[in-house]
């Protein structure tokens, strides 16, 4: 959806490049296709700016991977490359480890490094973003339960 000040723009471009045409001999034709082109341009500059202007789809933008996010296939992998195994946090105060016993959190650690979920943290920004730190987390139990064993060296 285009806004009224991207509207009111894209019109005022286009009255500018029918005008310019005029004077410069070009087709209208011609002309149109520049001022469209420049309004896609600044129609996309418009929807970029709201995201960095929405620090809720900026957040959910940034959690984007776990729609195709596989647990399973991530801890298989990370088991079959060998070397030291890396379990994930939701990141936050603390630097939980979901799906991990607190309680087992300091013997794992003698054995696996850990890592933040990309996007993930303590702050949430509405229901939306909210939905996918779930879906992070939930992701982050299924995988943390897989590489646990390799943590206890077994």
């Amino acid at each position: 959806m285009i806004s009224r000040i991207a509207l009111v723009s894209l019109l005022a471009l286009q009255a500018g490049c029918l005008s310019n045409a005029a004077q410069s001999g070009q087709s209208g034709v011609e002309s149109a296709a520049a001022g469209a082109q420049a309004a896609e341009t600044q129609v996309a500059d418009t929807q970029a700016a709201a995201t960095v202007d929405d620090p809720e789809a900026a957040a959910i933008e940034r959690l984007s991977w776990v729609d195709r996010a596989d647990a399973g296939a991530a801890a298989r992998s990370m088991l079959a490359r060998g070397g030291r195994p890396v379990l994930l946090s939701s990141g936050g105060r603390g630097m939980p480890l979901p799906g991990i016993d607190p309680g087992q959190r300091a013997q794992l650690l003698e054995h696996c490094d850990v890592q933040i979920l990309e996007g993930a943290g303590d702050m949430v920004y509405g229901d939306r973003h909210l939905e996918y730190l779930q879906r992070a987390h939930d992701y982050a139990a299924r995988y943390n339960r897989q590489i646990s064993a390799r943590c206890r060296g077994e």
